[in-house]
């Protein structure tokens, strides 16, 4: 029976020391709001799932493992890395915001994130940990920055929503099966050296999606490209064909020295490049080079290139101009042909033919000129270049072939040169605007297929011109002429020599007399009946010996020129005095000719300068009173000038003075010369308005003052109404800028014022009760009051309690401390009263507050009934006991064992 109690006690004392040591219950991380995740790294989590950390150095490993509550990370700058399964699992992140102190993603830190979208990496980060994503299956975009040099193992294993992705240049290493099964991979841009080097990578991805932005274009050529779609080719020699076919991803091409030709198809359907800029080491340009590429706008082309290849800019849809150097000396079949944003070409003197085709369908080329080295121009050259409107052909030009400017919708008109001996069919055909052709009667003779269709009205024949004299002159004029043209031919005759006759012989050999008219002699038509086939008209001049003395004197009778002049020539004036007369009375004069139109001479003459008189202008300037220019024009002699100007004349307001116009400081007058004009100003003093309104901004009282006065405030001071928490003193005034105590007073005022008042807010004071300890019966009665303002100091308010109303004695029945306000009623008070709950007042000089005691009843035992066993002191109390009674128990069982 003694063993059986001592058994029991054993048991007590486990409960009790059960209850003892584990009183409470620990929240779980899930519910944790705020906390730590690394040495120095804070965090803390709201009420929408927004996740910030802050603070400096790493985070710690694992930190977030599992937690689905959150949805989006903010970490702020001064983290640096991103610790081992930092965020694994958390299955609702959407959004992370990575900063630039971040220098590593390490090991599984965003595995199984299946909601995490798109992630930028950013320019601070150097590694991306093994399995860092794996597994984000939602993951579409993931920006690597160029700071990243390391890819860890299987770090995009299974993000099977991934579309593209760019590794730059930097990254040196990717880890086994990186990007394996990420099945909608379409697009991967990588250097060709690192995917050669990790190709385990990418074990279930066609190497179709590939691009890479290095390598090498030829023997000893290499490539880069760099982010931003810039194509910088290198090295010396050649360039291999289509090293560039159908690449989408260039935008730019710079090619360095040492490259020295361009190969076949090399750009061609490079639909997305720009620019281009080739190096003065490129000597040519291979066929279909830049083929369709459409979005070609601008290419500059080295001083060395000497041949560019058939097709080489075939279908450069947006290539508006290009400027050939003078290096070329062949340009290939159809090398621009279908460039139909072409406008304007530039062909140096070393190119010697155009080519068949070369402007095949420039439908967008106004104009092109062609130098003089060119001789022939092939067959389809400006085929359809529908908006062509103007182009020379030059004096080399020998041969035009077959439809070389067929349906030219544009052209209009068409000179071919002498030089020209054959024109293919069809060449002008169906250019519909064509309304003028000039062109050497033989020749159109010999090519009518060339112009089929076109009206024999559109044609003007020209014919070859050659001169002879008697021997007493000389004579000179234009290579041809056309029928009825006139002509002007200068004439030389010997020392007093005058011309006699200008005469044509035609076909047929009898001479036909020119008559000269103003110089000019006009060739007969054919329809005159004479004969044009011989394609050459022979002019014969004669010249008679006369000369006449011709003068040319000034209105004042002063000989200008003096000089002999063959009969029958009309004189003309080329003295070295320009004819002149000097201004007066208000008026310039104006050359107007002779007094008689110069006439053939027959005789000796003289001529007198008339002129034409105009009113003389003269500058006047209105000004302002600092000298700034208002206006400035040109007034005729004898005219008052007026002020038009379109700037009113004004001055600022100054010291407590503004300025009103008041005219010119002399009155306009007719002008006789230049003239100046200076505002002036009468002078106004200034009055301002100065309001004072209250705290409501209705106006309380308002004053008109003087420049620099200080205003004075005639009414009842402002107040502003309190609030349930603070009252408002009454402390000065603001002017919207600067606030005057009532101390400092108010300002000079400089402008209409409106002044606001100042008011400094006090806070009504409020007592709460924090802390209530001990029962009143066995304890002391412990109330904890605070203020929320000036707390420190509570103790200096207080006034005096009261229990249900009954003041009580200080020190008799209760004490007051500091701390803020600690009020202890004894227990030898409290215990007189009845047990149960009384109303507490505390007292202060401005305020009170009030609160519930509960006093104990009289306990009838020293040992608490069951069940009241609440604090800790009674629970070590029961274990003391309970341990107190196992030992005696054990006493009495050895003592009887041993009496045994």
């Amino acid at each position: 029976m003694k063993a059986s109690k001592t058994k029991i006690a054993v048991v007590l004392l486990l409960i009790v020391l059960g209850i003892v040591l584990f009183p409470g219950k620990k929240l779980s991380a899930a519910e944790e709001k705020s906390g730590s995740c690394g040495d120095n790294v804070t965090w803390t989590l709201d009420d929408e799932g927004t996740l910030t950390i802050s603070g400096t150095g790493a985070m710690s490993d694992a930190a977030f493992y599992q937690r689905t509550d959150i949805k989006k990370v903010v970490i702020e700058s001064g983290v640096t890395s991103i610790g081992k399964e930092a965020f694994r699992n958390c299955t609702s992140l959407t959004k992370i915001s990575l900063p630039n102190s971040v220098t590593s993603i390490e090991e599984a830190a965003f595995q199984s994130c299946k909601l995490l979208a798109e992630v930028s990496i950013p320019n601070s980060v150097t590694s991306i940990g093994d399995s860092a994503f794996v597994n984000c299956s939602s993951l579409k975009s993931i920006t690597i920055s160029n700071s990243v040099t390391s890819i860890g193992k299987e770090a995009f294993n299974f993000c099977p929503s991934l579309s593209s992705i760019t590794i730059p240049a930097s990254v040196t290493s990717i880890g086994k099966d990186a990007f394996r099964n990420c099945t909608k991979l379409s697009s991967i841009t990588i250097k060709k050296s690192l995917y050669d080097q990790c190709k385990d990578a990418f074990p279930d991805i066609s190497s179709d999606i590939f691009h890479f932005y290095d390598g090498t274009c030829g023997d000893n050529v290499f490539w880069t490209l760099d982010d931003e779609g810039t194509l910088t080719i290198s090295g010396e020699g050649a360039m291999s064909d289509a090293a560039f076919y159908q690449r989408t991803d260039i935008k730019k091409v710079v090619i360095e020295s040492g490259v020295t030709s361009i190969g076949d198809s090399a750009f061609s359907r490079c639909e997305s490049l720009i620019s281009i800029t080739i190096p003065n080491s490129v000597t040519s340009i291979g066929n279909y080079a830049f083929a369709y590429s459409t979005s070609l706008t601008n290419i500059t082309l080295s001083n060395s290139i000497t041949f560019i290849d058939q097709c080489a800019f075939y279908g450069c849809t947006s290539l508006t101009n290009i400027t050939i150097p003078n290096s070329v000396t062949s340009i290939g079949v159809a090398a621009f042909g279908k460039c139909t944003s072409l406008t304007n070409v530039t062909l140096p003197n070393s190119v010697t033919s155009i080519v068949a085709d070369a402007f095949y369908q420039c439908t967008s080329l106004t104009n092109i000129t062609l130098p003089n080295s060119v001789t022939s121009i092939g067959a389809d050259a400006f085929y359809q270049c529908t908006s062509l409107n103007n182009i020379t052909l030059p004096n080399s030009l020998t041969s035009i072939r077959e439809m070389a400017f067929f349906q030219c919708a544009s052209l209009t008109n068409i000179t071919i040169p002498n030089s020209v001996t054959s024109i293919g069919s069809y060449a002008f055909c169906e250019c519909s605007s064509l309304a003028n052709i000039t062109i050497k009667k033989s020749l159109y003779e010999k090519c009518k297929n060339a112009f089929l269709n076109i009206s024999s009205d559109k044609f003007h024949f020209y014919y070859d011109l050659k001169y002879t004299t008697d021997g007493n002159g000389s004579v000179t004029g234009p290579s041809d002429t056309f029928d009825s043209s006139a002509e002007t031919l200068t004439m030389s005759p010997g020392t007093d020599y005058a011309t006699d006759k200008v005469t044509w012989s035609d076909g047929s050999g009898d001479p036909v007399e020119l008559k000269a008219v103003n110089g000019k002699y006009t060739m007969p038509k054919p329809s005159d009946g004479f004969d044009y086939e011989s394609n050459t008209v022979t002019i014969r001049v004669t010249f008679r010996k006369v000369n006449h003395e011709i003068t040319f004197k000034n209105y004042d009778g002063t000989v200008l020129e003096k000089k002999k002049v063959p009969e029958g020539e009309i004189p003309e004036y080329t003295g070295t005095i320009v004819p002149s007369k000097p201004s007066a009375g208000g008026y310039s004069y104006e050359f107007a000719g002779w007094d008689t139109a110069p006439v053939a001479v027959s005789g000796p003459a003289t001529y007198t300068a008339t002129y034409t008189r105009k009113k003389i202008e003269y500058e006047i300037t209105f000004k302002n009173y600092d000298g700034t220019v208002l206006e400035k024009k040109n007034v005729p002699y004898g005219d008052v000038p007026s002020y038009t100007g379109t700037i009113v004349p004004s001055k600022p307001s100054s010291g407590g003075y503004s300025f009103e116009f008041a005219g010119w400081d002399t009155a306009p007058v007719a002008v006789t010369g230049p003239a100046t004009y200076t505002a002036t100003y009468t002078r106004k003093e200034i009055e301002y308005k100065v309001t004072f309104v209250d705290d409501d901004g209705v106006e309380i009282c308002s004053d008109t003052v003087k420049y620099h006065e200080v205003p004075v405030f005639n009414g009842n001071n402002p107040v502003r109404k309190e609030t349930d928490t603070h009252t408002f003193t009454f402390v000065g005034w603001s002017d919207g800028k600067t606030t005057y105590s009532l101390d400092q007073g108010l300002p000079q005022i400089e402008s209409d014022t409106t002044f606001s008042p100042v008011f400094d807010p006090v806070v009504k004071p409020v007592y709460t009760v924090g802390e209530v300890k001990g029962d009143g019966q066995n304890s002391d009665i412990v109330i904890d009051v605070h203020r929320n303002v000036d707390d420190e100091n509570c103790l200096t308010y207080f006034l005096g309690a009261a229990i249900d109303g009954t003041e009580m004695k200080a020190d008799d029945q209760y004490t007051a401390t500091k701390g803020s306000t600690i009020i202890t009623i004894k227990k030898d008070y409290t215990s007189t009263l009845s047990a149960g709950e009384h109303e507490v007042t505390v007292k202060f000089n401005d305020g009170s507050v009030s609160t519930k005691v509960t006093i104990a009843a009289k306990a009838n035992t020293d040992v608490p009934a069951t069940g009241e066993v609440t604090g800790p002191a009674t629970y070590i109390g029961l274990a003391i006991v309970a341990v107190a009674c196992a030992c005696g128990a054990g006493v009495v069982l050895l003592k009887k064992r041993k009496e045994a």
